[in-house]
């Protein structure tokens, strides 16, 4: 059987609150990167993104450590196009 992945638990996270409000979502495409789910509500069907970070970014401004994400050109491009 296959180790976990840091990633794993952080995705986890997030399906088992999808889960646990009665949301299936259903992944699409996934990486070490992200993992992209697709959903359907009563107020129609969505396609979320998501992204982990387990340290902050290196910069520190004032005692704040940024949890930013970036996405990638072609992220941005799936994005517009959902």
């Amino acid at each position: 059987m296959a180790k976990f992945a840091e990633a794993d638990f952080y995705y986890g996270a997030v399906l088992s609150k999808l889960i646990h409000e009665k949301i299936c979502p259903v992944l699409i495409d996934g990486n070490r990167d992200r993992q992209v789910y697709e959903f359907a509500t009563n107020d129609g069907d969505f396609r979320l993104f998501v992204k982990y970070r387990s340290t902050p970014n290196s910069t520190q401004k004032d005692g704040y450590n940024s949890w930013t994400f970036t996405f990638s050109p072609n992220d941005l491009k799936e994005l517009k196009q959902s």
